[in-house]
């Protein structure tokens, strides 16, 4: 309803309404634009709003890019399920691990379950392999190989011992 829009909004209530999205529909063109809305009312000296000032910036690119993200996102997360391959990065620097769900799945955890932490997913390796494992990391930060890949054992959280190829 028109006394809905930002600037009714801000003459009703003499404060600034901001960041209001809104499809408009251009009945020439067929299709529907999307705008970022803000309204500034500016009052007199009786506190009476003088006039408003009011901003529109169309952000239906950004809006298509989001809607374009979101579905790569699910496709992603369905081909990784599909697959039964987990995703994960480790950044060296800052010690920080990724682990996207599939991983953690894997091992036999929920995402809340298990801990984004190096020193914990170590400990998912099995005992006979945690020597492989380190030397085809140090191999690899070395440069003496260009691809980082290592079949081990792993110990999911129920116990079972599965094979994984890691890279």
């Amino acid at each position: 309803p028109p006394e809905a829009h930002p600037v009714p909004q801000a003459i009703m209530s003499k404060q600034a309404v901001r960041n209001v999205v809104m499809g408009v529909y251009r009945p020439a063109y067929h299709d529907r634009v999307w705008l970022l809305v803000n309204a500034e009312p500016h009052l007199d000296a009786d506190g009476a709003v003088d006039y408003v000032v009011s901003t529109f910036s169309d952000i239906t690119k950004t809006r298509q890019l989001e809607a374009d993200l979101r579905l790569a996102n699910e496709r992603y997360q369905r081909a990784t399920e599909a697959s039964k391959i987990g995703i994960w990065e480790w950044d060296l620097v800052s010690n920080d691990l990724y682990l996207d769900p599939n991983f953690k799945g894997l091992f036999g955890y929920a995402e809340d379950e298990a801990l984004n932490d190096v020193e914990f997913w170590k400990e998912t390796i099995h005992p006979d392999d945690q020597q492989i494992v380190s030397n085809t990391i140090e191999r690899y930060l070395n440069g003496d190989i260009d691809t980082y890949m290592v079949e081990a054992r792993i110990i999911r959280n129920d116990g079972q011992i599965c094979w994984m190829l890691v890279r």
